[in-house]
């Protein structure tokens, strides 16, 4: 046997291992062995004077393009050659004529960062595109192959199509598969999964799909007028995500049958004969809102084993989920218009809305179910949330159990959420989580009924404003993070038990003494330094300055004693762990003045309590006017960053400083410092 090096014209025989041959600048006339042989070509060394013969068994022409132009590279003769392989790294891409190549079974996009195209091929060849992606943002790396007109003149050719790791580096989709004539495109996924922008050809009538691997790509142009164009994925594993872009056109309709995993496939028009059949895994039906709204029990395409409703336009007007049996998810992908109201209607109990909200704050969506029963439950989830969004109002009047999440995708996780309103006047309980801050005004119940609130898993900063909790009391739980239960406007009537001790540094805010007084007293449980019950805005005998706050005694007794007869004093009784504020100011304890048991995360009552407990500071602030026309309820208008407090403050400025100034000591003792100059 001959050693295994190749000289241009040596013939090599009795090998079944195959060998490498590189082509020069020169011309070259290699001839292979009977194994699988791989001839490795550049633009640099491929020209018409080379002649390559495969020989026996399945051999390789590998070749692969660089520089700042356009490459087309023909006229080169290659006989018995299989599979030709190209990679294009060349600026505007690479055109390769297979004129020359006879036998030739594969062609293969492989690593390439530009466009490939394939021209001349005289018989349908399987195409593989391997591993084709560019850098983040790259333009799209688009593959055609185009055959001899002879070759796709049927009206049944097939055109088999490996797909494997697909994708530019920030995930986009690497660009189109072109071939022009063919009819039914089988495509194979493996490896890993593949981004397709599109599959493309001017005849196509029908796809199938099999292998393991994910795959997102449109197809644009189904051809078939006379009868319904498919998709059958049916075999698949992998999720598809598909796009189909002329289904809205006269006489086109598509019939797509997804497989084993998540399928996700959006139509234009979803007519009559369209029609979507899931198969298993959690499927979604993407549709614009026009056409979503405008289904109906009698009209549109048909829909089987599908889970989701993905709404790819911004929400508007009403979606009848009569039309929509079967979905328990409807996602506004692109939000709700500004100033409009969703309406998910007739839903069944278990259904699940996501936003993906917006900061404009003026959009509303209502949830509607079919049947009001006892034990509904409603979820609305809030996604994409970033800095600053709202939205007016929420109605998921007929859920007893409403879940409401806010999911932060902001990088810095900066995400707030806003609900303005939500009304939920049959919600015996409600769930709050999520890693965005959420502030939820709830709207006035006439005969309140939510008997928990729960946001121990929410990590985003929770605040609840105006919850009506139910009469007979009851369980609020707060979250990792630094939540507020702000009963202002509520028609709480006591008896509630308030459970701080997941984490961060709470605030219960306290609006009159109805809200926990008496035999209905209120128990915070987990309180901790850093945590503040708010008394400062009752709207009798509000506790809004540190020399309202008595201190601790050591029994009702004492405490009675300590008081002066003032509206609005609190005090901290350390044997009944009671905070009690004498409403009326008449010296004593009463079953008519807010009283909150305080207790520890081990349910042991307080030892003692501050004014810093009460939100309130134990000494005043100084504030050295920066500026004429200042404002003491401006931090920025001082030099120290202070705004005037109700406490014992300082107050310096000038004459000049003076002009115009808006001057407001509050509350306390407070002294104002008046020099000529600064």
């Amino acid at each position: 046997i001959q050693d295994n090096v190749a000289d241009p014209g040596d013939p090599i025989t009795g090998q079944s291992s195959g060998q490498t041959y590189t082509l020069t600048a020169n011309p070259d006339a290699f001839s292979g062995t009977n194994g699988d042989d791989l001839f490795v070509a550049s633009q640099d060394t491929l020209s018409s004077a080379d002649v390559l013969n495969g020989s026996d068994g399945t051999d390789t022409l590998r070749y692969a393009s660089s520089g700042g132009a356009a490459v087309t590279e023909a006229g080169f003769e290659a006989r018995s050659i299989e599979v030709v392989q190209v990679t294009s790294d060349a600026t505007n891409g690479t055109t390769f004529d297979v004129t020359g190549v006879s036998d030739v079974k594969t062609l293969i996009n492989s690593d390439s960062s530009t466009d490939v195209t394939f021209t001349g091929a005289d018989a349908i060849a399987d195409i593989q595109l391997n591993s084709l992606g560019g850098a983040t943002g790259a333009a799209g790396v688009d593959t055609t192959v185009t055959y001899e007109a002879a070759v796709v003149k049927g009206v049944a050719d097939t055109q088999k199509v490996s797909l494997n790791g697909n994708a530019n580096v920030d995930g986009s989709a690497v660009g189109s598969l072109t071939v022009n004539g063919i009819e039914t495109f089988a495509l194979t996924t493996t490896g890993a999964a593949s981004l397709l922008t599109s599959v493309e050809s001017n005849a196509l009538t029908g796809v199938t799909l099999v292998g393991d691997q994910d795959l997102t790509t449109t197809i644009n142009d189904f051809n078939n007028t006379t009868a319904v164009n498919t998709f059958d994925a049916r075999t698949f594993t992998g999720d598809l995500t598909l796009t189909l872009t002329n289904d809205d056109e006269a006489g086109i309709d598509v019939a797509v049958t997804g497989g084993t995993g998540d399928d996700t496939v959006s139509f234009d028009s979803f007519d009559t004969s369209d029609a979507f059949t899931g198969g298993d895994g959690t499927d979604t039906i993407g549709l614009t809102n026009a056409v979503a709204i405008a289904r109906t029990t009698t009209n549109g395409g048909t829909l089987a084993s599908v889970e989701q409703l993905n709404v790819t336009t911004a929400g508007t007007g009403t979606i009848d989920m009569d039309a929509f049996s079967g979905i328990s998810k409807v996602i506004y992908d692109e939000g709700i218009t500004a100033t409009k109201t969703s309406t998910v209607d007739d839903a069944v109990t278990g259904i699940t809305v996501e936003v993906d909200v917006t900061a404009a704050g003026t959009d509303n969506l209502v949830v509607d179910l079919a049947t009001d029963g006892t034990s509904d439950t409603i979820t609305v989830a809030l996604d994409d949330v970033a800095a600053g969004d709202k939205i007016a109002s929420i109605n998921a009047a007929d859920a007893e159990t409403l879940n409401i999440s806010a999911d932060d995708d902001t990088v810095g996780s900066t995400g707030t959420m806003t609900i303005t309103s939500l009304t939920a006047s049959d919600a015996t309980t409600l769930n709050l989580s999520g890693d965005a801050d959420l502030t939820v005004t709830m709207d006035d119940v006439a005969t309140p009924v939510l008997k928990t609130i729960d946001a121990s898993t929410a990590t985003g900063n929770m605040t609840v404003i105006a919850a009506d909790l139910a009469a007979a009391g009851a369980t609020v739980t707060l979250g990792l993070g630094n939540d507020k239960l702000d009963l202002t406007g509520s028609n709480a009537a006591g008896a509630d038990t308030i459970d701080l001790s997941k984490g961060g540094n709470d605030t219960v805010v306290y609006n009159n003494a109805a809200q926990s007084s008496g035999l209905k007293s209120d128990t915070i449980t987990g309180f901790t330094t850093g945590d503040v019950i708010d008394l400062r805005t009752l709207t009798a005998g509000p506790v809004n300055t540190s020399t309202l706050f008595l201190g601790n005694a050591a029994n009702t007794t004492a405490a009675e004693t300590a008081l002066h007869s003032k509206a609005g004093e609190a005090i901290y009784v350390v044997s009944d762990g009671v905070l009690v504020v004498d409403i009326n100011g008449d010296g004593d304890i009463g079953s008519n003045d807010l009283r909150i048991n305080v207790k520890d995360a081990n349910g042991v009552a307080l030892k003692s309590m501050t004014a810093a407990d009460l939100g309130l500071g134990a000494a005043g602030v100084t504030f050295t006017a920066n500026k004429e026309g200042f404002k003491t309820s401006v931090a920025a208008d001082s030099t120290e960053n202070n705004a005037v407090t109700n406490e014992n403050d300082t107050i310096n400025a000038t004459v000049a400083q003076l002009k115009n100034a808006t001057i407001d000591g509050l509350l306390g003792n407070d002294t104002l410092n008046i020099s000529a100059t600064a």
